[in-house]
Order: structure tokens, then sequence, then C-alpha cells
């Protein structure tokens, strides 16, 4: 099992969150983000009243229960994420594994917003069949960076893609921005813009513009 960057503790008696296995404080669920699919471990918790003040809580085998974990938009109930297979660690106590992102449900639902309200809901059915689920409010922020987000050196500026196309001559002079019929060169020495282009017979021609 390798970092996890959503850790879950659910206290199954109460249906409350709580930061860690010996933690009796409620905790609201991390802010999620857009091009994660975070890997994310699941601590199921109950009740253990020999325990006292340091272990109020005793961890439920990862073997006597299995969990669905979704991420809905709180608006319309649409589906932005899911995981339903885990992997068990026993010595651990928890099930871990990605909580997988639907990237275009979740670009769609974002639209032009900074951020959505969403609903994070986990399902844990327990050997005898008996099923809990919890619900609880998760804001899902989206991403700034991006696959397509360019890097640029320091003093430079990034060329956008219609700028290139306006301004660059194409290789195969398709360009419906850039026909390509002739380009300017400046001569030596006095720099004299010359236009260089080809008439429809293929011949070339030179004109001086200055």
């Amino acid at each position: 099992m390798g970092l996890n960057l959503f850790n879950v503790f659910l206290v199954v008696d109460l249906k409350t969150l709580v930061k860690h296995a010996a933690s009796q404080d409620s905790i609201n669920l991390p802010d999620l983000y857009q091009g994660e699919s975070p890997p994310t471990a699941f601590t199921l918790l109950q009740a253990n009243p020999a325990g006292g003040y340091q272990s109020p809580w005793s961890k439920v085998s990862p073997a006597l229960y299995s969990l669905r974990m979704g991420l809905f938009l709180t608006s319309s109930g649409a589906q932005l994420a899911f995981q339903d297979t885990w992997t068990d660690d026993a010595a651990a106590g928890l099930k871990y594994g990605n909580f997988d992102y639907d990237s275009a449900a979740i670009t769609t639902a974002l639209g032009g917003n900074a951020s959505i309200a969403c609903t994070w809901e986990s399902e844990v059915t327990t050997a005898a069949s008996k099923i809990v689920k919890v619900q609880k409010p998760v804001t899902l922020y989206k991403q700034l960076i991006s696959p397509t987000t360019a890097t640029v050196a320091a003093g430079e500026v990034a060329a956008t893609q219609a700028w290139a196309r306006a301004t660059m001559i194409p290789k195969d002079g398709s360009s419906a921005q850039n026909q390509c019929d002739g380009f300017i060169i400046l001569s030596r020495p006095s720099g004299i813009p010359i236009l260089v282009y080809w008439d429809d017979a293929g011949i070339p021609h030179s004109d001086p513009q200055g």
C-alpha cells in the first residue's frame, strides 16, 4: 500500500467521520480536486467500550465487509466518481484502492465554475448482509494545472494555437487563416523587404517592397 491522499475513518455506530482510529473528533471530508482519482484508504471503526478515552474504537476487519464508494453532484445526483474494488490490508485493518473519477462527467459538472458542491457516499455491507450507508458533503475544485498547460520559460510568452496559425507558414499551405501565398524576407545588406511568391505557372518572383 502506497501513499493515500484520501483517508477515511468511519465510526459505523455513529455514522461519523473522525480524524484517525483513536480520535473522537468528528471531521468533514477534505476538499477534492479534478484530475486526482486519489489513492484512498478506508477504515471501519466500531465502539470499544473497554478502550476508555485512549482507545474509543476498534477496527472492523476488512474481510468482514464489502465497500462501495461514490461521489455525486449534489444538485442532480449525477455520478462523478465510484469504486467497489478494494484490496484488504488485514494488518492495518483497512481497505485501499483508487477512488476513480469520471473525468468527462466532472468536466461537464464543473462547467465554468471554480468548484461544485458534491455528496460523498459510502455503502458498507456486512457478512450478514446488513447495509450501512453514509452521506457527507464535500467540495470538488476545478483543476488549474491541466494536461495541456504549457511550460513557458521565464521572459517568454506562450503562443496560442490561433496566433501560431495566423502568424506561421503552414507546411502544406492549407491553413484557412494563412494560405501561404507568399512571404517577405529582408535583403542584404540594405534590409529591403522582398515579397517572394510563385505564380500559377510555378515561376518564382521576388518583388522589392521598399
